[in-house]
């Protein structure tokens, strides 16, 4: 844990010197989410839940020959010690393009975190006015968590991502290019999809229309919804199995999604106090996410699938600071901080993020 503490330390420490200005915002980003892909690429094999799964593929790809990898569609069929496997292409593609620099296992760690980090840091700088409250959100609520264990996902959010602000500045070839590398790695990014369309409406409280609408689909027809992924994907079956005592959501996710709740709800209040289209914007997109994340307090897989619309919800937590008035304003700042912190510590906690470097192993 002494590790994760120093990484929050570090970070924190680079906010206060970009606040007295002594850093500019592009070095704090690129020093912030640096040290994160370090942390995450220096792990040893024992860190996270599926790192071993992920060396395991990464040998298991040196084997598996080009042909069979560039043909085999969005999904490649391959065997381990215990079973056959299938696994997006574009995610062992990646594998086998890192096995060709080296067989170092470690190789394929460093690589995953940096691209991960490097995009999540482009992200915010080119949505992020102010990045402190964005940075601490990834680092502390799950995202950065997360990327010891579900790497190849976290790697595919961080990527889709690119493509929202691709959408959002009319780089729609780019945008639909980085969105197919990121269903290529890993298919959950699909529900990011819906995000493309918004740009298309023109009147931005017709949003709340649309994910409410989205929402109340989910709801209704969520048995349908459920036989549909298992058909289409059968090895994530398990996942429909898992509640919310063996999930790993506690009492945090709560906490999470019912301030979450309160924070779209006064910012629809108070809408016209700042720029009223993006605060529909952001609300839009909360609508999808909690429905997902409510339902994922019971299954698994539903909270997996929220983790994609992550990166957009920081700037929930951004815009939020803008329904109080402004000598409210550095409360409601210090009160989400606080919450990042315990959140982190949580995380920080568990006997899966027991940190040692891989030279030590």
């Amino acid at each position: 844990m002494i590790i994760h503490i120093i990484e929050l330390l570090f970070v924190a420490l680079m906010s206060l010197l970009y606040k007295a200005k002594i850093i500019n915002r592009k070095t704090f980003i690129r020093i912030s989410f640096f040290s994160m892909a370090f942390v995450v690429g220096s792990r040893a094999p024992s860190v996270g839940e599926d790192t071993q799964h992920f060396i395991s593929i990464f040998n298991i790809s040196k084997n598996i020959p080009w042909k069979t990898c560039l043909a085999s569609g969005f999904d490649v069929v391959f065997s381990n010690v215990y079973s056959a496997s299938k696994i997006e292409a574009g995610y062992l593609i990646l594998n086998k393009i890192v096995a060709e620099i080296s067989s170092n296992e470690q190789l394929i760690l460093y690589v995953v975190a940096t691209g991960t980090f490097f995009f999540f840091g482009k992200f915010i700088d080119d949505n992020y006015r102010n990045p402190v409250i964005p940075t601490f959100y990834i680092l502390c609520e799950s995202l950065y968590m997360n990327s010891f264990s579900l790497m190849r996902q976290i790697l595919a959010i961080s990527i889709i991502v690119q493509a929202y602000t691709m959408i959002k500045r009319k780089q729609k070839i780019r945008a639909v290019l980085f969105a197919i590398i990121a269903f290529m790695i890993h298919k959950s990014v699909i529900v990011m999809f819906l995000i493309f369309y918004y740009e298309h409406v023109k009147k931005k409280k017709t949003l709340i229309k649309i994910t409410s609408i989205f929402t109340i689909l989910i709801v209704l027809f969520y048995n349908q919804i459920v036989r549909i992924i298992i058909f289409a994907v059968p090895r994530y079956a398990t996942y429909f199995n898992d509640t919310i005592y063996d999930s790993s959501l506690g009492l945090g996710s709560f906490v999470f999604i019912a301030i979450e709740i309160i924070i779209s709800i006064l910012l629809f209040r108070k809408r016209n106090l700042e720029a009223e289209n993006d605060v529909y914007e952001s609300i839009s997109i909360m609508v999808p996410y909690l429905a997902l994340e409510i339902i994922g307090l019971r299954l698994a897989l539903f909270s997996r699938v929220a983790m994609v619309y992550k990166p957009l919800i920081a700037r929930i937590y951004v815009d939020g600071q803008f329904a109080f008035s402004k000598k409210n304003r550095n409360v409601y700042i210090a009160m989400i901080f606080v919450l990042f912190v315990l959140m982190y510590l949580s995380y920080a906690g568990s006997p899966a993020r027991y940190y040692t470097f891989f030279w030590e192993k």
